[in-house]
C-alpha cells in the first residue's frame, strides 16, 4: 500500500522443484500436504518503509545484492545479501537516491521541487552485469519537469499521458543518466534487458512494447 510498510522476504527453495506445492483455499485438490509453501524457510530480508515495487538480484559471488525501488517515496535502494545479522535480516539499507539526483544535477538535468531530484515514481528496475557496464537500469512513471511546471502554473491545464522514462546509472547511483525522455511511452508497466542484442524492452500501458537501444 502506498504509504504504508512493506518488506522483503527472502525464501530458501527446496532443491527439487517438482515437490513444490502452494494452499489454494479456492482447490482444495490443488492443495499438497507434502510441502507447501507457506513452510518453506524464509526470513524477512528488509522491513521497508513503504511498498517495494521493483526487485533486482545482483547474484555474483562477491558482490550479492538486492536492489529494489519504493515508488511511494521516490527512492531506489541497495542491501547486500551476505551482510546480514544472526536471523538473516540485512544490518544496511543503503539509500542510492542521493547519488542519483546529484549526478543527473551535474548532468545538468533542471527538476522543480516536487521531482525528488529526478526520481519521481521509479517502479521496475533490472541490472546490467556486463562489465565494464555494470549498471542499474529503472522505469519513472512520474511527470516531466516542463510539463510540472505548466501545471503549476495552469492548474486547469490536462497533463500528457506520454509521461514515463527510462534511467540508468553505476550500481552505487553515480553517474546517472536519461536513456529515454518523455513523450513516448504513455506509462510504463515493464521491464526487461536483452544484453545480447543491447537493448532494453519496455512494456507501454497502452497495448505497445518498445525496444530502446542501450548504447
Amino acid at each position: 500500500q502506498s504509504g504504508g510498510g512493506g518488506a522483503i522476504v527472502r525464501l530458501q527453495l527446496p532443491q527439487k522443484t517438482e515437490a513444490l506445492f502452494y494452499d489454494n483455499p479456492y482447490h482444495p485438490e490443488h492443495t499438497s500436504a507434502d510441502l507447501k509453501l507457506k513452510n518453506l524457510a524464509n526470513t524477512t530480508f528488509v522491513n521497508t518503509t513503504s511498498s517495494p515495487f521493483g526487485l533486482a538480484v545482483d547474484a555474483r559471488f562477491e558482490h550479492k545484492a538486492a536492489y529494489w525501488t519504493q515508488p511511494a517515496e521516490g527512492k531506489i535502494l541497495r542491501a547486500f545479501l551476505d551482510d546480514v545479522d544472526a536471523f538473516g535480516k540485512a544490518l544496511s539499507v543503503h539509500d542510492l537516491t542521493p547519488l542519483i539526483q546529484e549526478s543527473l544535477r551535474r548532468e545538468g538535468q533542471r527538476w522543480s521541487k516536487l521531482m525528488r531530484g529526478g526520481t519521481i515514481e521509479p517502479t521496475q528496475i533490472a541490472l546490467d552485469l556486463r562489465k565494464p557496464n555494470l549498471r542499474i537500469y529503472w522505469l519513472d512513471v512520474g511527470r516531466n519537469v516542463t510539463e510540472q511546471a505548466n501545471l503549476e502554473a495552469n492548474p486547469n491545464k490536462t497533463a500528457s499521458t506520454f509521461v514515463g522514462r527510462l534511467f540508468r546509472a553505476n550500481l552505487d547511483g553515480s553517474n546517472a543518466e536519461l536513456v529515454l525522455p518523455y513523450g513516448f511511452i504513455r506509462r510504463p508497466c515493464g521491464l526487461a534487458l536483452d544484453l545480447i542484442n543491447n537493448t532494453a524492452i519496455v512494456g507501454d500501458s497502452s497495448g505497445k512494447i518498445w525496444t530502446v537501444d542501450m548504447d
